[in-house]
């Protein structure tokens, strides 16, 4: 029994103390890239920024994310804020588990997104949910909820998109407080082992304005940014989005990028 208890001890001590165990320096063959601004529309009519990225070490892992909350509902940037702390939590809880599977992995976003939320009701604060999963060896893994794109580039002639198939009308789109969205995750497994290969997560705030036919240069940007500073990068990045070129835009913007050396 004292067994019994003690494993669950460990699980739950883990659980609440997980910023405690993440490394503060960043394996030296990977680097990571985080910007977010607020769109024209949300900042004149003094809204928040809807969207929520971050980029945090769990392990031996980099674990990025990418939540856009849905505008129509009134607490979307507390939800996509929930969700990016979310996905951090559960992977700490789901990598010491002997047997991972990648199900059980979405079931625990959601459920901690559901208790990072509250008091507030769910259905005031859905948001999609993009990230993924680098280990140090390469191991990778991307997940995507809703609108976004994520783009896997193994820098040796092999590009994937993964994104949400649209259904219906273009405007809607599957968030966290939905039920049964199990099976509408679409995750996807790859290794990157090649210098200068990159995952890209972004919002449709950028994805929607990006021609089909320029998707494969956004992981060249990255691999530029890497000769150069942390902060001078981000500085970078946050400039494009703020005078973003796109006329008449309106939505928030946010990227993450993760990029072998």
């Amino acid at each position: 029994m004292y067994k019994i208890w003690q494993s669950i001890f460990n699980v739950l001590k883990r659980f609440f103390h997980f910023h405690r165990k993440k490394k503060d320096i960043v394996p030296p063959e990977w680097r990571f890239f985080v910007a977010t601004e607020i769109g024209p529309l949300h900042f004149a009519t003094n809204q928040p920024n809807q969207d929520a990225v971050l980029v945090s070490q769990v392990e031996n892992a980099l674990v990025a994310v990418v939540c856009d909350g849905v505008g129509s509902h009134e607490n979307a940037h507390l939800g996509a804020q929930a969700a990016v702390r979310a996905v951090v939590k559960a992977t700490e809880l789901w990598f010491f588990q002997k047997n991972r599977e990648i199900p059980d992995f979405l079931r625990l976003i959601q459920t901690l997104w559901l208790m990072e939320i509250r008091p507030i009701l769910p259905e005031t604060a859905g948001t999609t949910c993009l990230w993924s999963i680098v280990q140090d060896d390469g191991t990778a893994i991307v997940g995507c909820l809703g609108d976004g794109l994520i783009i896997i580039d193994d820098n040796i002639g092999n590009i994937t998109y993964i994104e949400e198939n649209k259904e219906g009308f273009s405007n809607q789109t599957v968030m966290l407080n939905d039920r049964g969205i199990l099976g509408k995750w679409k995750y996807h497994q790859t290794k990157l082992l090649t210098p200068g290969a990159c995952i890209c997560l972004m919002t449709d705030g950028i994805s929607e304005d990006i021609s089909p036919s320029d998707r494969s240069q956004i992981p060249m940007i990255f691999r530029n940014l890497s000769n150069i500073g942390q902060q001078e990068a981000e500085s970078f990045l946050e400039k494009e989005l703020k005078n973003w070129k796109t006329p008449n835009h309106t939505d928030d913007k946010s990227i993450a990028a993760i990029l072998k050396l």
